[in-house]
């Protein structure tokens, strides 16, 4: 099975994807940016399935800068541990990347109602599996980041949430 990521490693240093996919040797590659993009993915999603599945209302009333901070601090002491207690960013770099997403994510409540139609639409999830075999012994698998249902027209819309400008 080929993920995405993988697949994206491979293309990038096929010497790099054979140590860490075949020889099983990680090399710790956590960095600031997928921090600021897991963290902010997470916040955007817990706020979707409220806006969706209770109410816009309710969804408001959710903290999503303290909970975006917060996150953002967890994962950071989590990967600091894995990485043998060393730092793999600045203070000043933290506090950039935290004031960058608290930024987005007013923005992204100002206007959700102009890229999230409530309308007709349901959250059919976040971080939903997904797996294809496009040939035999080929496959790939990664995870759908929001999956909508439009009612009025039976279908489907997929949102792949990017916080990366090499996406």
């Amino acid at each position: 099975i080929i993920s995405h990521t993988q697949l994206t490693k491979f293309s990038n240093c096929s010497y790099s994807w054979m140590l860490e996919y075949r020889d099983k040797i990680k090399i710790p590659n956590f960095s600031i940016n997928m921090l600021f993009g897991t963290s902010l993915h997470n916040v955007i999603q817990q706020y979707l399935d409220v806006y969706y599945n209770k109410s816009k209302a309710g969804a408001d009333r959710l903290d999503m800068e303290m909970t975006f901070k917060q996150m953002m601090k967890s994962l950071y002491l989590e990967q600091y541990t894995k990485n043998n207690s060393k730092h793999f960013s600045t203070p000043e770099e933290l506090s950039e990347f935290a004031q960058d997403g608290v930024e987005i994510l007013r923005y992204f409540k100002r206007k959700v109602s102009n890229y999230f139609s409530k309308t007709g639409w349901y959250l059919v999830g976040c971080e939903i599996p997904i797996s294809h075999s496009p040939r035999p012994n080929t496959y790939y698998s990664g995870y759908l980041d929001i999956v909508l249902y439009h009612e009025p027209t039976n279908t489907i819309e997929i949102i792949d949430l990017k916080t990366s400008t090499k996406s």
